[in-house]
């Protein structure tokens, strides 16, 4: 008879057994859904060589979700952005940041009474502005966009909006895209207002 592994099968080495013997194991559809959607994350190596940091990996998120606040606030960070997580008096999370020399916040949307599980977020900024805004000049800026909405805040000044659907993840890449279209509609609403 020829050599025996440890795997008991004749001319057959451990690993080979082993990548056998775990493909054979049958897998229930909805754990492999499961497995697909939870958040994955890579470790930023360059981040982490650049901060000399030896012993603590950064952690880079593959996927960008409203249901993790503190995920979205990374994300904006390793862009350069300023942001912080702040939260209202009964828990209500949001985002503080600045882009083109404004603030704007990201409010979470589509979350349940505790504001866990949230689906999507809402970026707003506000600007006070010497002089009325007319509401045919936002008028004509809802009407040439595809992404953004203009208003009038109830103190009677211009905000601009975007609302992004985030469900149980965005590939990194989407969301930083948006974030960068988010900028650009922001520094041209504000040429528009005259801000």
């Amino acid at each position: 008879m020829g050599e025996t592994f440890h795997s008991g099968f004749p001319f057959m080495p451990p690993f080979l057994f082993l990548a056998f013997a775990v493909a054979s194991i049958p897998v229930h559809a909805s754990v492999l859904q499961a497995k697909l959607a939870e958040p994955t994350a890579l470790i930023d190596t360059e981040r982490h060589e650049r901060e000399g940091n030896r012993h603590a990996p950064v952690v880079k998120l593959e996927t960008v979700s409203a249901a993790d606040p503190a995920g979205i606030v990374q994300v904006l960070q390793d862009m350069g952005y300023r942001a912080q997580l702040e939260a209202e008096d009964d828990g209500e999370p949001y985002i503080w940041s600045a882009a083109q020399g404004a603030n704007f916040t990201i409010y979470f949307l589509g979350c349940d009474e505790d504001y866990q599980g949230c689906d999507s977020i809402e970026l707003v900024a506000g600007f006070e502005t010497d002089e009325a805004v007319s509401l045919d000049l936002l008028n004509d800026w809802n009407l040439d966009r595809a992404i953004s909405a203009a208003y009038l805040d109830v103190d009677g000044f211009p905000a601009v909006r975007v609302y992004l659907l985030t469900g149980e993840g965005l590939p990194r890449e989407v969301f930083e895209t948006s974030i960068m279209e988010w900028e650009r509609e922001l520094a041209e609403f504000m040429q528009a207002i005259d801000w």
